[in-house]
This record gives C-alpha cells, structure tokens and sequence, in this order.
C-alpha cells in the first residue's frame, strides 16, 4: 500500500493524483464507540461519530457502531493494533474472517466520479471520508 507521510485533511496533492487503498473489516458484534475511545485516549479524535483516529501520522481508522472499522493508508501493524484494541471491548464477539473488503479512492482528480470498482476525488475532506467509509462498512 502507498504511504502517504502527511494526510490532512482536505487532502488534495499537488501534481500527480494519489490512490489510496481502503481497507473494512466486519466484526460479528456492535462496537460501543466511547468504550473504545475511553481505552485509547492517546489517538487524535477528528470526529466523534462514525469514530475517526488518526493513530499515526498520515493513517486514519474509522470505528462504526454497527459493527466495522475501516482503514485508511493503514500499515498491517497499525491495522492489528486497531482490531486488538476493539476486541478487547465487551460485547464484540471478534472479526468475521469472510468478510473483508477493499476499496479504492483516488484524490487528485479533475472531478468527482465514482464507479464500482473505485472513487475519484478533486480533494479529500473529512465529510468525504466519513460518507465514503460508512458505505464501505
């Protein structure tokens, strides 16, 4: 996956577009949001519902109460340490295996487009990232 050292957001490169690879995973129970929140007090909150962290530079997670949490530029360590932390919050029955999706987003785009296998972004904000991972979750 291409890292990305500083995503802010509104994300819009200069020059070149940028494509990000989104990561969901499914769990087989609700995640209560403020438990988990309360148990990493160290991750930089951007938005309180969906749940969006930023737990390193460049990296966001976005926790869904209906039972999902989806990547952004995430490496496989931060993406276990995610998944760890929300298991270990009472009522989650763990992550279902089968289901596990990706999803590609390319920002830099001369306009907005999304298509079924990919979305084409001018600029990423925080809203576009909030709409774009509820419907992947």
């Amino acid at each position: 996956m291409q890292q990305i050292p500083n995503l802010t957001l509104p994300f819009s490169p200069e020059g070149a577009s940028e494509r990000l690879t989104v990561r969901a995973i499914y769990f087989s129970g609700q995640l209560d949001l403020k438990a988990y929140r309360a148990k990493h007090l160290h991750y930089p909150v951007l938005s309180a519902d969906p749940l969006v962290i930023e737990p390193v530079r460049g990296s966001i997670a976005v926790l869904v109460k209906f039972g999902a949490i989806v990547f952004w530029n995430c490496g496989a360590a931060v993406e276990e340490e995610i998944v760890t932390g929300a298991r270990a919050i009472p009522g989650v029955a763990g992550v279902d295996a089968a289901l596990d999706d990706k999803l590609d987003v390319i920002v830099g785009q001369a306009e907005n487009r999304v298509t079924f296998h990919e979305i084409e972004l001018r600029r990423l904000t925080l809203d576009n990232l909030k709409i774009i991972s509820l419907g992947l979750a």
